[in-house]
Formats: structure tokens, C-alpha cells, sequence
């Protein structure tokens, strides 16, 4: 369940609106409150029968339980959107993976999966990411061979959405083969750093040992 607050939900006086509406001499013979928990609803009696002091009081009340609503709203929609979100990850990361069986990538069957989900504003951006950096879609072989450029609308969106999802598989690929390069540069320019003396110097002696000889 999602909640959504909107500023026209609730029809609640600020402390300053009250104290004006007082000083109007109060056109109304109510002011209603309207709780965001349960659709509840009360009301500030008129002023007349309390008393300005008395009203203030209650209206600054009436404010201190209506944001207490609308946080417990905000909380209700956040914990209804992570799960959402959880479930969408969940369903992103199967479907994907799903399409890959014995080291070969079918790029029609995941060009259509993307396409239902972006349909359906259920792709998980996180999942996809996942999916594209993973061992298993670097090291499988791509087979567009069901992928057919025709008159259908579809067929052509599946086309874009493979073609997309490969290039971004390659870069992957691209960059982590360069992160691994360069970790290994990196390796031997340290292994140069504090062995190169004692290499040289073991290379001298047996440089003057052969001309010893």
C-alpha cells in the first residue's frame, strides 16, 4: 500500500492563519480538521465558547497531531516503496539471469524481458547494472540469431534494447580488463620499487664472478 500526501489533503489552520481568523472575528462557526490516520475528522469549537487563548492552544494541537499523521503516512510510503523496489530487484535479477543457459546469452529472449519490464516501470536499475558486470554475462556468447529486423514495431525496440545491452556488457568487460592491468602494473612497479637494488647488486656479482672466471 502506497500513501500519498498532497498539501490539499488536509484542511488544518496554521497557529499565525488562526490568530488571523480570530482577529476576523471568525466567519465560521467551525474549523475543520481533517486526521490523515483513518480519514478521522474534528473540530476547534467556535471562538466564542473558549476563548482566544484557548483556541490557539488547540489549533497548535490540532497542527502537532496532523504532522504526526502525515509522518506516519511518510513512513507507511517509504517502507511500501523498498519493498516494492526489493520485489522489482528480485524479479529483474531472475529474468536476466535466466537467459543465459550453457555459457550462451539468448539476446532475444532478454531484449523482450527488458522491454516487459520497462513496460511495466518494473526494471530494477541496480539488478540490470548487476546483471551487466556479472562473470557470467562478460563470459557468455551472445547469440542474436532469433533477432529479426521486420515490420514489427516490437521486433525493432528488441533489436535496440540487445544491441544497447551488448555494448554495455563489452564496456563492462573493457574496463575491467583495464583495472586488472593496471593492478598488475601497479604490482610490479612496487616489486621493482623494493627489489630492484638487491637485484642489481646480485647481477654485479655475477657479472664480476664470470669475469673473474
Amino acid at each position: 500500500m502506497q500513501v500519498k500526501i498532497t498539501s490539499k489533503g488536509y484542511d488544518a489552520l496554521s497557529c499565525h492563519e488562526a490568530i488571523q481568523w480570530i482577529s476576523d472575528g471568525g466567519e465560521r462557526e467551525e474549523t475543520p480538521f481533517k486526521s490523515g490516520r483513518g480519514h478521522l475528522r474534528s473540530s476547534l469549537p467556535h471562538l466564542s465558547k473558549i476563548g482566544a487563548r484557548q483556541y490557539g492552544l488547540l489549533a497548535e494541537e490540532q497542527m502537532r497531531r496532523r504532522g504526526e499523521d502525515i509522518r506516519y503516512a511518510q513512513e507507511l510510503s517509504r517502507l511500501a516503496k523498498e519493498k516494492r523496489d526489493e520485489n522489482e530487484y528480485q524479479e529483474t535479477k531472475i529474468l536476466m539471469f535466466n537467459c543465459i543457459a550453457n555459457g550462451v546469452l539468448n539476446m532475444n529472449k532478454i531484449a523482450t524481458v527488458i522491454c516487459s519490464l520497462k513496460g511495466r516501470n518494473a526494471l530494477n536499475r541496480k539488478a540490470y547494472d548487476e546483471f551487466v558486470h556479472s562473470e557470467q554475462a562478460m563470459t557468455a556468447i551472445p547469440r542474436f540469431d532469433d533477432l529479426n529486423v521486420r515490420d514489427d514495431k516490437n521486433d525493432i525496440w528488441y533489436n535496440i534494447l540487445a544491441d544497447r545491452l551488448q555494448c554495455e556488457i563489452d564496456r563492462a568487460r573493457i574496463h575491467q580488463n583495464a583495472m586488472k592491468m593496471q593492478a598488475r602494473s601497479y604490482y610490479r612497479l612496487q616489486e621493482v620499487k623494493f627489489t630492484g637494488d638487491t637485484t642489481i647488486k646480485k647481477s654485479d656479482e655475477n657479472f664480476e664472478g664470470r669475469e673473474q672466471g
